[in-house]
């Protein structure tokens, strides 16, 4: 029985799994939590590259709910992590084993 508190998987999961599959995104996701808030000025100091790499980077994870655009900068969006984890836990659901072919 499905759990009607669950996201969609399938809606939720690509942008969701892209946005933390890549390590400088995860970088930059701590870097903001740690600070609240962040200008685009302080990541590009804070873990470097190019500033047209970062806005990609940026765009990603607002796109996936992670982030928000304020008059402060990139900030956190209130317990978006939390459909990563209902998606992690869907994932980690028991299934069956295959079954084994008689050789």
């Amino acid at each position: 029985m499905r759990d009607e508190n669950l996201i969609d998987v399938e809606d939720a999961a690509p942008p969701i799994f892209k946005a933390l599959g890549n390590p400088k995104r995860l970088q930059l996701l701590l870097h903001i939590q740690a600070n609240q808030s962040a200008r685009v000025k302080d990541l590009l100091q804070a873990v470097g590259g190019a500033q047209s790499t970062l806005s990609q980077h940026l765009d990603i994870l607002v796109g996936a709910g992670l982030l928000a655009r304020s008059a402060a900068g990139f900030v956190l969006v209130p317990d978006a992590l939390s459909p990563a984890l209902d998606v992690l836990l869907i994932l980690d659901e028991p299934v069956a084993a295959p079954v084994a072919s008689a050789s």
